[in-house]
């Protein structure tokens, strides 16, 4: 491995320059609304609410060395409404609102949500394979209406390559899934939150490690290179392993 990167390495050492733009986002944040963003206390005659204190905890997300995007996992993300609600709760609390979501699996897969994630990992990032769900497909995710594809699909020079990504969710969505391998790539990056409090400080330092621990690459270094617009930082993830 170590010989085939020292290779990569050398082919594209010219090509790698210092003024290129750079990736999209070096984080993801994939993120769930109700029990994270509201709590237990929370007034339920009220339909769609998002706590601000909430919201704003999670803050030091957005400041680490790198720009940080949201991914939209909550079913917040279904109607036009319930997405301009999450915008504005976002923007109030001073944070960028989410830039895509993912789709909506929930009628053809148990245990939805893992896929859902895993599949725009895969789909959307240059260096990040999870197995699994290479059988998933956008027909898998039949809403187009609610949650068309162009919300959970990003054009091919949108692409990016990521340096770390977290779940943030209530519900243990890294519980057992049909493909092992899938439970445990979901779990290394997933944070439980309980839905009596909501989101918390230490949820958020959690968060915080697990997108700064190194991402280790998921697919040929060669591949990575040919399919990132991003070459310069892919090598330095590659000299990194």
């Amino acid at each position: 491995m170590k010989k085939q990167i020292a290779l990569v390495l050398a082919m594209f050492l010219a090509t790698a320059t210092s003024s290129y733009a750079g990736a999209k986002y070096d984080y993801l944040v994939f993120l769930d609304i109700d029990g994270v963003l509201n709590n237990r206390d929370t007034d339920v005659t009220k339909l769609y609410v998002i706590e601000p204190f909430l919201t704003k905890r999670l803050k030091p997300l957005f400041k680490l060395k790198g720009k940080t995007g949201i991914v939209l996992t909550s079913t917040w993300r279904y109607t036009e409404k319930t997405r301009d609600g999450v915008t504005q709760a976002l923007k109030k609390a001073g944070l960028k609102t989410f830039f895509s979501c993912t789709p909506n699996f929930s009628k053809t897969q148990n245990n939805s949500r893992a896929k859902e994630i895993a599949w725009w990992l895969n789909t959307n990032t240059t260096n990040i394979r999870i197995p699994g769900v290479e059988n998933l497909t956008e027909e898998h995710s039949p809403f187009q209406d609610e949650l068309p594809s162009s919300l959970f699909v990003l054009e091919p020079d949108e692409r990016f390559t990521i340096t770390g990504f977290v779940i943030i969710d209530d519900a243990d969505i890294s519980e057992k899934t049909d493909n092992a391998d899938l439970t445990r790539e979901i779990g290394k990056h997933f944070v439980h939150v309980s839905k009596v409090p909501g989101v918390t400080e230490e949820d958020v330092n959690n968060a915080i490690q697990i997108l700064t621990a190194p991402t280790k690459v998921s697919v040929n270094p060669v591949e990575l290179l040919m399919n990132s617009n991003n070459p310069a930082q892919v090598l330095a993830q590659l000299s990194g392993l």
